[in-house]
C-alpha cells in the first residue's frame, strides 16, 4: 500500500481545513514552502513517523506552519514538531513548543521554537510532526500531489514518498516594528560574516541604530551602553 492510498484511508475530515487557524506567534520570513492544493490527509497518530523533507537556504529557522486538523475523535490533540538532520530518524536539532489543538478545529497551524534552530544551507532536514496526546484524539495533517516540492518529499510511516508533499512553510523570525528582533539581526550577520568576525557586531549595531532612528526601536542608555540602541 502506498503512502498516497494510506492517506486516502485516513479518517481525517478535510473540511476542517476551512476552519479559522489557531492564532500564530511571532512573524517569520518564509524560506522554504510547499503549498499544494489540499488533496489528501494523513493520520499523525497512526502513520508516524510522519514529516516532510526540505533543503533550507537560510541558516536558521524559528517557526514552522502546517495544515493540521483534529476532527476524528472528541479529545484535544497535543502536537509538537522536531527538526531532524538528513532523515526522519536523524539527530534532533530543534523541538518546537507544545501546541494543543481543540477538537473540531484545524487549518493553518503555527509552531514556534523556543530558540533559533541552526541550519546548514543546502543540506537536507526533516520536519517531523509528533503526536503527544492520548487515545482520545486522532489529528490529521494535509498535503497534496501537485505541484511537487523539488527539494524534498513527504515521509509517511517513516518512508519517503516521492509523489506527496505535506503543505508547509518554514523560516527564521523577522523583526517587527515596536518589537525588533536583535536575534534575527544577529543571525543574519552571522550567516554573512561568521561567528568570530567583529564586523558582524558592527553591522548589527548599525542596523539596530538605524531602526531606532526610524522610531522602530527605543534608545535606552540605562540598560545598554550610552549612545546605543536596545530593541525592547
Amino acid at each position: 500500500m502506498t503512502a498516497r492510498s494510506r492517506g486516502l484511508l485516513c479518517v481525517l475530515a478535510l473540511s476542517l481545513f476551512a476552519f479559522p487557524p489557531p492564532a500564530g506567534s511571532h512573524p517569520f520570513s518564509v524560506d522554504q514552502e510547499a503549498l499544494p492544493p489540499i488533496q489528501a490527509g494523513w493520520s499523525i497518530r497512526f502513520l508516524s513517523p510522519i514529516g516532510q523533507e526540505f533543503v533550507p537556504a537560510a541558516s536558521s529557522l524559528d517557526a514552522v506552519e502546517l495544515m493540521v486538523g483534529n476532527g476524528d475523535l472528541p479529545g484535544p490533540a497535543d502536537l509538537f514538531v522536531n527538526i531532524r538532520h538528513t532523515t526522519i530518524d536523524g539527530p534532533i536539532i530543534g523541538t518546537s513548543l507544545l501546541l494543543t489543538l481543540p477538537f473540531g478545529t484545524g487549518g493553518l497551524t503555527h509552531f514556534d521554537f523556543p530558540s533559533a534552530v541552526p541550519l546548514i544551507p543546502g543540506e537536507v532536514y526533516v520536519i517531523e510532526v509528533v503526536f503527544a496526546g492520548s487515545d482520545t484524539s486522532n489529528p490529521g495533517i494535509a498535503g497534496g500531489y501537485q505541484p511537487p516540492y523539488s527539494q524534498g518529499r513527504a515521509i509517511i510511516l517513516g518512508e519517503p514518498d516521492p509523489f506527496d508533499d505535506l503543505w508547509f512553510r518554514e523560516g527564521p523570525a523577522m523583526a517587527t516594528s515596536g518589537n525588533c528582533s536583535l536575534r534575527a539581526c544577529r543571525d543574519e550577520v552571522l550567516a554573512a560574516c561568521g561567528s568570530t568576525h567583529r564586523l558582524c557586531m558592527k553591522r548589527c549595531t548599525t542596523l539596530i541604530r538605524s531602526r531606532c532612528m526610524a522610531s522602530e526601536c527605543t534608545c535606552d542608555s540605562v540598560r545598554g551602553t550610552p549612545g546605543t540602541c536596545i530593541c525592547l
